[in-house]
């Protein structure tokens, strides 16, 4: 019976106002709705935070409660709630979204007119000390976790635990010191996907992990990262290598090669003010040779490789999105479109490309004529002030999404 009511109250899981009703039935249905509602609590876009928040804040153990309490923290749920909680809310959740302490912070402590800024800076320090102790302590269940936070968070009580479940983490260095990575390191056990901003010198702490990661991506800035750890990441499956500053991207080439063929997805961008064609050419290369699996591809192309494109189609026989940027800005490029449309495999509905590629009309129109009796494509570009894309450009879309070789079509921007 209990089996049954789980199965039909997860089905409800997006529906908080149906899940809500259900635990108001009885205390039976209540115990079975309960952590299937607080699973997503931060999805649904009715609550009211202030309320979580209150909630969240009563949870917090007497100890902590005092803490607050002694430091002049002012907080209505500890004084106006004496009641045990029916349940521990938080232990159901399955992620905590980046910027959801730091917003209940700013929250519970408002700046008030002549305020001591040291004083309301150090509230929020023991409020926000509390609250992921809180969280840490608590929540097991947790598979994804963004760190934004100077805090020490690998020495709370609970950490090994709560840090050795998660299967995605990311990572802010502009918070996070190297001590708290390499202690970080040391309990992370199951880690497949890495999201790093802003890094400099992870190359250590990476290869401690490297042989579980699947999802691997790094942005803005990555120049200043080794490449030493590179070969050991031999279970990748998604490369994401964003460069904002536009240097080239040293390692790429190491990381395809050492994938095994795993790669699904891969996604290498940088600034495009320029595009070496030798790198370029050593980039496809590596991918038509090491990535017979991938799905999903976004790569600078120097339409001077147009026959490593053909290459990838040719040994790339699973892609279905395909994503090409370029710092090109005056050959006309259709023959990029006739060899998509004559070397892709039928697996293929996905195509997009940056304001830089420049398409004659009648281009256009033949490789949508020679897309009739595929998959419908979705087709993309980004809005641009070039004058490469023009009304006509619009209208041969436009026609073809009328007889349905176009699904779908729109700017990126």
């Amino acid at each position: 019976m209990e089996d049954c009511f789980r199965i039909i109250f997860t089905e409800l899981q997006e529906d908080s106002a149906s899940l809500y009703s259900c635990i108001l039935v009885n205390r039976f249905w209540c115990r079975i709705a309960v952590p299937i509602l607080w699973k997503n609590i931060f999805i649904y876009g009715k609550y009211s935070r202030k309320k979580l928040y209150n909630v969240i804040i009563h949870l917090l153990p007497q100890s902590s409660k005092q803490l607050l309490f002694d430091n002049n923290i002012d907080l209505p749920s500890l004084s106006t709630i004496s009641n045990k909680p029916l349940f521990n809310y938080i232990s159901y959740l399955s992620r905590i979204y980046p910027g959801f302490i730091d917003n209940m912070i700013q929250t519970l402590i408002k700046r008030e007119v002549g305020f001591n800024k040291f004083q309301e800076d150090y509230k929020r320090y023991l409020l926000e000390q509390e609250i992921y102790k809180l969280f840490i302590k608590n929540c097991n269940n947790i598979k994804e976790f963004s760190w934004r936070t100077e805090k020490p968070l690998f020495q709370y009580p609970g950490a090994s635990i709560f840090f050795s479940h998660l299967c995605s983490l990311g990572i802010n260095l502009h918070f996070v010191t190297s001590s708290s990575l390499f202690g970080m390191a040391q309990i992370c056990q199951n880690i497949e996907e890495l999201n790093i901003h802003d890094c400099y010198e992870l190359s250590e702490v990476i290869e401690r992990k490297s042989s579980t990661l699947k999802k691997f991506t790094i942005r803005p800035i990555i120049t200043l990262l080794s490449p030493k750890f590179l070969p050991s990441l031999i279970n990748l499956q998604y490369l994401e290598l964003n460069n904002d500053d536009g240097y080239e991207i040293n390692g790429n080439n190491i990381l395809i090669e050492k994938s095994q063929g795993n790669l699904l997805e891969i996604n290498i961008y940088r600034s495009l003010e320029y595009i070496d064609p030798i790198f370029n050419k050593k980039l496809i290369n590596a991918i038509i040779k090491y990535c017979p699996k991938v799905e999903k591809l976004m790569i600078d192309v120097d339409p001077k490789n147009l026959d490593g494109i053909k290459e990838i189609f040719l040994n790339c026989r699973q892609l279905r999105k395909v994503y090409f940027s370029t710092n090109n800005q005056n050959l006309v490029c259709d023959e990029l479109l006739e060899i998509i449309v004559k070397f892709s495999s039928r697996s293929l509905y996905e195509f997009a490309f940056d304001d830089n590629w420049n398409f004659s009309v009648s281009g256009l129109q033949s490789f949508f004529e020679n897309w009739k009796g595929r998959i419908p494509l979705i087709f993309h570009h980004y809005f641009c002030e070039q004058d490469f894309w023009t009304e006509q450009h619009d209208m041969i879309v436009k026609k073809y999404r009328e007889e349905g070789v176009v699904a779908n079509y729109g700017s990126l921007y």
